[in-house]
């Protein structure tokens, strides 16, 4: 039976990790083990590179290693034997390959290492590719059944290297298998009915009666298992079998897999395993209210065993995952409130750092040195990965703290813990695209130009032209460059990018398959279109080309029947009647347009849904979601229209494509705030007054209304008794609006907002503050020198 010292315990449970120590990377001692794993390194290096096709240095390795073979089993000559029969593969010599793969002796497989474990399914995987090159295609498939078959038990999720090989063998025995849907067939050929389900969720393709064979393992482990004595453990088998059965969402109905996982929970002992696994049931079936609790009790268990365990955690990364999950459900789902979602992000980071420590790895710590990044190169790319995953979800869950907080400092939120986090998701993995976009989008919203700049312009290089972050990318890298008033290069980038999207539409087959995330990407395009042409041509141009923008939303919704807005001369326009404004404002506002028709009755009344008994209910809420989020779309179109013509002193036009973005969606924050816009325009300043107020109720923080509210009672002109009763009614509002003012700077997008800070200025120059004054103006300039011609969020 293999041995290991004490000394060697953390060296072998780093490799079970997949990372290669430092004492391993740079050899410095002469110690058999180390020399093996160093020479396992250079292999692993040596595949990872371009240059992997030089067989004099797989000769030179083969030689190295041939000279360290002792007759014996210790857990270094197992090592160097599967590594030396991979070289041998390399190098052709299969023969060679078997015959040194064979000498490996198998210990207790009940109590091996899980690093051991690994090297034991890598060594059949390698033989069983010898005789695929021997054309010995029985005794390959034979050899991989054994493999997979060797072990009672699948790997815990922190068992990279296990789960590698282990995947690598399923690979291989799907090429020898043909396609067969019986499960009867395929359950002949595994010892074991958790590893049966393990290999059938491991494919693709559901196949038939597969969830009828988990409603029946689960009764069965059910009706076998008792709770535990306390000299006893729980069953391991049920636990795995809960933690393979939830590994991904939809294997079973959501009820059903929630009922058994509570009868799991009656029939165990603070499992961690089991918990876990009824916490992902929770979240699969969205039934959040119990989710917080069950979370708690987890953590007591596994602080409880972190106490009884010398500090250490049982399967630290599927701890790891299932605090992951978590907190991806309140980035996923706004209108979900967590209590406790800093309390969870802090623990999780943690671990996390723990988990870094303890395998002594590099931790990105300056936000700004991109010259000495790290390289990552003694990690699997598997673990890269997971830890990427790892460090994606602190930063997004970070960076949506900030946004809905209220107590940043604007010199000081913490902006530089966020890009260092983000640094350490996406060097790990540079080829998940997701990540990298989202990270260079938080470098523009935080205002980090030249940064952003100079990773977008490498990024979009990597991209394919027919993805959403490509779309959104390149709208990105127009809205960056428009802050350089380097507008003419935005407009040609902004053109070819409606270029590209009409070449995409032809070419698409079905135009209602596409997501919605994508056609509004396309809209947001086009509305920054008309704002570059506003600001270069002038706002008629931008008038004449709204048409278009029409055209796109019909297409793109093609459920959605609207009519263009029919193009208006401003020369011939009718002039502004104040008189008919007042009785139009305020006795028929919802008219529908004379010259906007408006939306079709599908987007007035429900939407139909399709019959379908099994999942009616998600049906619904997935095409409610759905129909509301085309509704704020088609509200933002018309608030845009209605402001196109409000700058163009169309009032009247203004006002009915008011009416029409109200009627498409509902009263929000935006529209009280454009109607407020309207009443100015109109001198009813008391109007005017009510509406941004009403905005205020229905969103405390609205930065429109906040802005709105300020700009009219910071007017002079409009010092009044419309406004004001007195010269103490004055000062209340200008104390009002400081508070409200001063409480939305602290806010994430507040604290963006040059208008905030620029009236800020103005109140402390009335209060006599010249101190917050010049602090607040050259916030204001600062931030109006890095701001971009529409808003980065409209990405």
């Amino acid at each position: 039976m293999v041995k290991i010292e004490d000394s060697l315990v953390n060296l072998i449970t780093s490799r079970e990790y997949g990372v290669y120590p430092s004492s391993v990377t740079t050899l410095t001692t002469d110690e058999l083990l180390f020399k093996a794993l160093n020479i396992e390194y250079r292999l692993f290096q040596y595949l990872l590179s371009s240059n992997n096709n030089n067989g004099s240095y797989i000769r030179d390795l083969i030689n190295e290693s041939e000279s360290l073979i002792l007759d014996n089993n210790s857990i270094a000559q197992i090592v160097l034997k599967v590594n030396l029969g991979y070289l041998y593969y390399l190098f052709k010599q299969y023969k060679k390959s078997i015959t040194i793969l064979e000498t490996i002796q198998l210990i207790d497989l009940n109590t091996s290492s899980s690093f051991l474990k690994s090297l034991y399914y890598k060594s059949y995987y390698i033989i069983a590719l010898d005789y695929d090159q021997l054309n010995q295609l029985n005794e390959s498939k034979n050899i991989l059944l054994v493999g997979i078959n060797l072990f009672p038990y699948i790997p815990l999720r922190s068992e990279i290297e296990s789960s590698y090989w282990l995947i690598q063998l399923f690979n291989q025995l799907k090429n020898h298998l043909p396609e067969s849907n019986d499960i009867k067939q395929l359950d002949i050929l595994f010892k074991s009915k958790n590893l049966l389900i393990y290999y059938l969720n491991y494919l693709t393709n559901k196949i038939s009666g597969f969830d009828q064979l988990i409603v029946k393992r689960a009764d069965l482990l059910l009706s076998q298992t008792k709770f535990p004595k306390s000299s006893e453990s729980n069953s391991y088998e049920l636990e795995e079998f809960f933690e393979i059965i939830t590994s991904k969402p939809s294997l079973i109905d959501p009820a059903t897999l929630i009922s058994l996982i509570e009868i799991g929970i009656s029939k165990t002992y603070q499992s961690q395993k089991v918990l876990k696994s009824y916490i992902k049931s929770l979240i699969y079936s969205n039934k959040y209210d119990q989710l917080e609790a069950a979370f708690d009790v987890l953590l007591e268990y596994l602080e409880s065993y972190y106490i009884l365990n010398d500090n250490t955690y049982y399967d630290v990364l599927s701890i790891l995952e299932i605090f992951s999950e978590l907190l991806l459900i309140k980035q996923n789902d706004s209108y979900y409130k967590f209590d406790k979602i800093d309390v969870y992000l802090q623990k999780f980071k943690n671990i996390l750092l723990e988990f870094y420590k303890e395998n002594e790895l590099e931790i990105i710590e300056d936000e700004d040195n991109d010259d000495q990044i790290p390289k990552f190169e003694n990690i699997s790319q598997n673990l890269k990965s997971k830890l990427s995953d790892f460090w994606y979800v602190i930063s997004i869950t970070q960076l949506n703290s900030i946004k809905n907080s209220n107590l940043i400092e604007f010199d000081n939120f913490n902006s530089h813990l966020v890009i260092q986090n983000f640094k350490n998701c996406i060097y790990l993995n540079l080829n998940e695209t997701n990540h990298f976009f989202e990270f260079i989008t938080t470098l523009a919203l935080l205002r980090k130009i030249k940064n952003g700049y100079k990773f977008l312009t490498q990024f979009v290089k990597t991209l394919k032209n027919d993805t959403l972050i490509y779309f959104k990318s390149i709208h990105l890298l127009a809205l960056v460059l428009s802050i350089e008033e380097n507008k003419e290069e935005s407009f040609k980038i902004i053109n070819f990018l409606i270029q590209e999207i009409i070449e995409f539409l032809e070419n698409s087959t079905s135009v209602e398959s596409l997501s919605f995330e994508l056609k509004r990407q396309f809209i947001e395009i086009k509305i920054t279109q008309l704002s570059i042409i506003e600001s270069l041509y002038g706002i008629e141009q931008s008038l004449d080309s709204l048409n278009e923008l029409f055209e796109l939303f019909n297409k793109l919704f093609q459920n959605v029947i609207i009519k263009n807005p029919e193009p208006i001369a401003v020369a011939s326009s009718t002039q502004y009647n104040a008189k008919e404004h007042k009785k139009s404002l305020s006795l028929t506002r919802h008219q529908t347009l004379t010259k906007i028709k408006s939306i079709s009755k599908s987007h007035k009344n429900k939407p139909t849904i399709k019959n379908d008994p099994e999942n009616n209910s998600l049906n619904q809420l997935k095409i409610s979601k759905e129909y509301t989020k085309e509704c704020r779309l088609l509200q933002k179109i018309w608030l845009i229209t209605s402001q196109i013509y409000f700058k163009l002193n169309l009032i009247k036009e203004s006002e009915e494509s008011l009416v029409e973005a109200e009627n498409s969606y509902k009263p929000t924050d935006e529209t009280f705030f454009q109607l407020g816009s309207l009443f100015i325009k109109g001198k009813r300043l008391t109007y005017a007054l009510k509406e941004f107020e009403k905005g205020l109720e229905l969103n405390k923080n609205s930065i429109p209304c906040i802005v709105g509210l300020s700009n009219l009672i910071l007017d002079d002109n409009n010092a009044n008794d419309q406004v004001f009763i007195n010269e103490k009614d004055r000062l209340a509002a200008l104390a009002r609006i400081k508070i409200y003012l001063e409480d939305i700077s602290k806010s994430f997008q507040g604290n963006l907002t040059s208008e905030v800070w620029f009236l800020l200025s103005k109140i402390y120059e009335k209060f006599g503050d010249a101190k917050r004054l010049n602090r607040s103006l050259w916030r204001a300039i600062e931030l109006e020198e890095s701001r971009p011609l529409r808003d980065f969020n409209n990405v």
